[in-house]
């Protein structure tokens, strides 16, 4: 196995790392949020309403992104009140591969597109 680090935008966090691991059966690339987000809605404090505006994607953005890395498959994370269909929606725009909405425990075979 090759992994492979790069350092990503998540801020405060410095450093923040995504990964790359790379196997005879595939490939799998592990980021947390890197991209700008829009306004959260609710009772949050100001402080972490900034931090979600810096260092999170919207789930709107995120399937383009994939689609311009060459993405097969996208697990994004999904809140427990979110549905996975409207998750699924939201992050299937822009991106033509495969959405999985990521919930904890998931387990993937590389080499294969089902989920376990």
């Amino acid at each position: 196995m090759k992994v492979s680090a790069t350092l990503v935008k998540h801020p405060p966090v410095f450093p923040a790392f995504g990964f790359r691991f790379d196997t005879d059966n595939g490939s799998v690339v592990f980021s947390g949020d890197t991209g700008a987000c829009e306004g959260s809605s609710g009772d949050l404090p100001a402080s972490i309403i900034d931090h979600l505006a810096e260092s999170h994607t919207v789930v709107n953005e995120v399937g383009a992104l994939a689609e311009a890395a060459g993405m097969k498959n996208l697990v994004p994370g999904a809140p427990e009140d979110v549905t996975d269909g409207q998750w699924t929606s939201r992050a299937q725009r822009g991106y033509s591969g495969r959405v999985h909405v990521g919930r904890d425990l998931m387990m993937f075979k590389l080499g294969a597109s089902r989920q376990r």
